[in-house]
């Protein structure tokens, strides 16, 4: 049985926070400071406008050039989003996550594992550990993976109780340790908070619990799984709902 992989969606981080102002440009500024503070709202296309339009008087204007690179990347033109950043070797540096998940969402294997070995460690902020641990699981490395998740984000409470992600990256853990150690996924999960489960925590233990035995526990966290489905994606779009609580009742037949 496959255990479900959470989307991986490392929040990409807007370069400008609280942008310089320049006086021939002020209005442009102003405007493009409110758009970061939107999030995946922002109107993707208008950032990149202005950003064009402020490069027009400094094409070396380093807030602009990672604006413009994460909101390409906001718009998922992650082929187009690698040619801005590995055609200078700053960037590749400086944006190294971004850059890691454009590979990821492409599937360019070989560049993201040599990405991930020439990147120190003390460069690699959460996201870009998120996103290597994610890969390391798709490509069947999951002992390496929930290494990762643990010494990066389990381990570390404030991280997790500050982390937007923190659902996800449970969820990925413990699928991670129902492939190579059972035992420690049940033992993390009992754990766990009321607060601390999601939907896909429980549906990646369910079959852990099924397979050692405790068939009641594992139908419990199911029913938990369908209950926490429908209240965190209350806010989705109907399909995406109905195919997750498809996929979790494909676990209950099981449990």
């Amino acid at each position: 049985r496959a255990h479900r992989a959470a989307r991986t969606s490392p929040n990409a981080r807007w370069a400008p926070g609280e942008p310089r102002l320049r006086k021939m440009a002020s209005g442009n500024i102003e405007e493009l400071h409110k758009l970061t503070q939107e999030g995946d709202e922002a109107d993707l296309d208008r950032v990149i406008a202005i950003a064009d339009e402020l490069l027009k008087a400094d094409s070396k204007d380093a807030d602009m050039i990672n604006c413009k690179i994460v909101a390409t990347v906001m718009k998922e033109e992650y082929k187009k989003a690698i040619g801005m950043i590995v055609k200078d070797p700053a960037l590749v540096k400086s944006l190294a996550f971004e850059l890691l998940y454009c590979y990821y969402q492409t599937k360019d294997h070989a560049k993201a594992l040599a990405l991930i070995t020439d990147t120190p460690a003390r460069s690699k902020n959460k996201g870009f550990w998120h996103v290597e641990a994610q890969l390391l699981r798709r490509l069947g490395r999951n002992k390496e993976a929930a290494e990762i998740y643990e010494k990066q984000f389990i381990s570390k409470k404030g991280r997790m109780s500050n982390d937007e992600n923190a659902g996800e990256i449970r969820a990925n853990y413990i699928a991670c340790l129902s492939g190579t150690n059972p035992a420690k996924a049940i033992t993390y999960t009992g754990k766990l908070s009321e607060d601390e489960w999601a939907h896909g925590v429980a549906y990646n233990i369910a079959s852990s619990l099924a397979d050692s035995g405790n068939a009641e526990r594992a139908a419990e966290v199911v029913e938990m799984a369908e209950k926490l489905c429908k209240e965190e994606l209350k806010d989705e779009d109907e399909k995406e709902i109905t195919q997750e609580l498809e996929s979790i009742s494909l676990v209950k037949g099981y449990a």
